[in-house]
């Protein structure tokens, strides 16, 4: 007998029983039965109106649309924080950095200024050059410092003034995507339903032609059609007979063949769990029992 590779213990055991059932049942002669004429019924199908069509593609999109507009939304927001956080922080930088350097040159400036006066000289020309030196120094050093930060202050604030404008512009602009896709769609939909059409009237249009090709089987295959059913027999097939027409060796192949795909202890665990087994095994369930346990070892 041909059997199919069991592929867990359920699977085993319902190819075992289909086993018994071929080797271990006896059927009867066959018996005439009456089959009934095939009746099938007509597909019935409208496509939706152009109105039900809109309404189905805006209900399908609507919710992605929103989902969108919001995550835009968001992200736009989150942009804006940032950006405006880092130019209060770029200002606040500016703001000290230029004051800290002017107190540096202040401090230095009158710490020369008090070491001139020590002297008498603060009148003198070489004092008042150093002094003049010390505020271009300054200039430079406060024009140097705030250059970069000004133009980074510059390109934020440009960057937030186009990120502020995308937040103002975005339903408009989500609107316009939304017609478009809502046109896609309702003709994607349209499609559809023309298909749908199509395939509902392709399958009626088969029905009258399949129905006269089962009605001419019948008459054809009605008289001398037979059927088989399986009655136990009183008397059990004795051991021998199973063995010589190879109920056994069908029942240990299929056991075996799942088993194999098991660890050695699994396998052994199954034989010893699944009582059931033994009703198909017999005499050869302890046989098939020790060869895995002796795997293990």
């Amino acid at each position: 007998m041909e059997f199919r590779t069991p592929t867990s213990i359920d699977e085993m055991e319902e190819i075992l029983g289909e086993i018994f059932c071929y080797y271990r049942l006896r059927r009867e002669e066959y018996q005439k039965v009456e089959l009934q004429p095939l009746r099938l019924s007509h597909l019935r199908y409208t496509k939706p109106s152009q109105q039900q069509i809109v309404e189905i593609a805006t209900g399908q999109l609507a919710g992605a649309q929103k989902r969108e507009i919001l995550k835009y939304k968001a992200e736009l927001s989150a942009q804006i924080k940032a950006k405006t956080a880092l130019l209060e922080k770029r200002n606040a930088q500016l703001e000290q950095g230029v004051k800290k350097l002017e107190e540096t040159y202040d401090n230095a400036k009158q710490k020369y200024i008090e070491w001139a006066q020590k002297r008498g000289v603060t009148s003198n020309s070489t004092v008042e050059k150093t002094l003049i030196d010390y505020d271009l120094k300054l200039v430079k050093e406060i024009n140097a410092f705030k250059t970069p930060i000004e133009v980074e202050i510059a390109t934020v604030e440009g960057e937030l003034i186009d990120l502020n404008e995308k937040l103002q512009n975005a339903d408009g602009y989500f609107d316009e995507v939304f017609q478009l896709e809502l046109e896609n769609k309702k003709t994607e939909l349209s499609e559809q339903y023309d298909k749908t059409v199509r395939d509902v009237n392709k399958y009626n249009n088969s029905l009258d032609e399949k129905t006269q090709r089962y009605d001419n089987t019948i008459i054809e295959a009605g008289a001398s059609l037979k059927l088989k059913y399986m009655q136990i027999e009183q008397e059990p097939i004795p051991k021998e007979e199973l063995v010589r027409i190879g109920y056994y060796r069908d029942v240990i192949n299929c056991v075996s063949s799942y088993l194999d795909t098991l660890n050695a202890l699994d396998a052994y665990e199954v034989l010893t769990e699944n009582k059931n087994i033994i009703a198909y095994l017999d005499d050869f369930y302890s046989t098939l029992l020790y060869a895995y346990k002796l795997r293990i070892n």
